[in-house]
């Protein structure tokens, strides 16, 4: 049987810690990456993160300093995901044709103006809710997880959810939802990174 030199190896998972752990990547010189993340995360993670990836959970979930989330605001940016998500879906679902199978100038305005409509009520939700900047890309995304489970259930079975829309405008539809998701999870992060202390 093959497998790979370095599969179900610590040597492999030790040399990329080396690497990481290298002098050369601490920009400010006075602590490691690892100091930056919560101390007790790598050992929480042992037993639900795949062996040798818990460094890279702790570099993409970085500890912000901020206060997290209550789990009301969490339940609620959720459902609020999920209702805009219905409503949008039932919006394009009639509505569809007029905006993807129509003029190029329509389709272009209508994909421009989309996500920017999109960007600012998720915004301002999250002020609405008083979600502290440091917290906007996990709040971002738990308004976007329920849409893009729902889009991607709606994208393979487009003639049951969309009957009005015709199959090769099916591409178009995920264009919109990708420029969509794109812009509001990206305004999210720049924001959250923006306060990091």
């Amino acid at each position: 049987m093959y497998q790979h030199t370095l599969a179900d190896s610590d040597t492999g998972c030790q040399l990329v810690q080396a690497e990481i752990n290298r002098p050369g990547l601490n920009k400010r010189g006075q602590t490691s990456l690892q100091e930056l993340f919560l101390p007790g995360v790598s050992f929480s993670l042992r037993s639900h993160v795949p062996y040798g990836t818990s460094f890279m959970y702790q570099l993409v979930h970085h500890s912000t300093g901020a206060e997290q989330m209550e789990k009301q605001d969490v339940a609620l940016l959720l459902v609020l995901g999920l209702i805009i998500w219905i409503v949008g879906t039932i919006y394009y679902a009639n509505r569809g044709p007029a905006i993807f199978e129509t003029t190029s100038l329509h389709y272009w305005s209508a994909f421009a103006l989309s996500p920017i409509v999109s960007a600012v009520l998720s915004i301002a939700i999250l002020r609405c809710r008083h979600i502290a900047p440091a917290n906007w890309a996990s709040a971002m995304l738990l308004l976007a997880i329920p849409g893009m489970v729902g889009e991607a259930v709606v994208l393979s079975n487009l003639a049951i959810f969309m009957p009005k829309l015709h199959a090769t405008s099916g591409g178009r539809y995920g264009a919109f939802l990708f420029a969509t998701y794109a812009l509001v999870l990206g305004v999210a992060e720049v924001v959250a990174l923006g306060a990091m202390p």
